[in-house]
């Protein structure tokens, strides 16, 4: 089963009650009521199991979502640096065509998504 945090944990049904019943009522005699008791309790066992990869699937798809927000507000910082860039190299090419100082901003640029 997969590791909860005590918080889901708390979501659980614990078959472990319903089983030691079903023990109680099968050594008095009450077959059926203790087959439908143990059957009960795999239910609980699968719902649980179930439950628990559910909140493990939702536990990585957070962290996902964390880092691909993370990646998305990085992106954005890095065109908003590029527009900056842009403007100032389509400022600077009328008064210095190809010289050395658009040599160097082209440089700066294309250093910054290395």
């Amino acid at each position: 089963m997969v590791s909860l945090s005590e918080k889901d944990r708390k979501y659980l049904i614990d078959p472990v009650t319903l089983r030691a019943s079903a023990v109680a009522m099968r050594s008095s005699g009450f077959e059926i009521v203790a087959e439908q008791l143990e059957a009960a309790a795999a239910e609980i066992e699968g719902g649980n199991e179930a439950f628990a990869a559910i909140v493990e699937a939702k536990h990585g798809l957070e962290t996902e979502l964390k880092h691909s927000r993370s990646n998305h507000r990085n992106t954005l910082d890095v065109i908003a640096e590029w527009g900056d860039l842009l403007r100032e190299l389509k400022d600077a090419r009328p008064l210095i065509l190809y010289g050395d100082e658009w040599v160097k901003r082209i440089k700066r640029a294309l250093r910054m998504i290395v």
